[in-house]
């Protein structure tokens, strides 16, 4: 599952497609533009939340991988801070 809607998800989801693969995305938002342009192209777009469990363990039955970007927490109380 990947989510589509930024620009590293939606690249990896159409190189995962150009190569045979079945691609799923969760994303917070599967009406936005991205969702519907990556779903036109074969991606089985879900809806859901991190902060939604049975959400996320749903959309996340029976996958094979998962490519996620998360924000870095920076800033003074930050150990990767700088």
């Amino acid at each position: 599952m990947i989510d589509v809607t930024g620009k590293q998800g939606g690249a990896v989801a159409r190189q995962l497609l150009a190569r045979g693969w079945t691609v799923g995305a969760f994303t917070c938002d599967p009406t936005s533009a991205a969702a519907h342009t990556l779903a036109s192209g074969g991606v089985q777009v879900v809806g859901g939340g991190l902060d939604d469990r049975r959400s996320f363990e749903t959309a996340m039955a029976g996958t094979h991988g998962v490519f996620s970007v998360q924000p870095g927490a920076f800033g003074p109380s930050s150990a990767h801070g700088p």
